[in-house]
């Protein structure tokens, strides 16, 4: 799936889809709506791709980025 995303140029929506769920914040009131944070659950497909670009990256980074960024 990856390899025909970057071969097309375009990946299927399982890679840009994410579950926003609502957690409440520790020892505060849950009914007010400023104590609850939200979080997104990405699918593991995008965490592999992730995994994957960082680290064919990590060997020429220093060559992309200069020192001051």
């Amino acid at each position: 799936m990856i390899d025909y995303g970057i071969s097309v140029g375009k990946f299927g929506t399982m890679l840009s889809k994410a579950n926003i769920k609502l957690i409440p914040k520790p020892n505060k009131n849950a009914r007010l709506l400023k104590n609850w944070r939200p979080i997104s659950l990405l699918s593991n497909a995008y965490k592999h791709f992730s995994k994957a670009v960082t680290t064919r990256l990590s060997g020429v980074i220093d060559n992309l980025v200069g020192i001051n960024q």
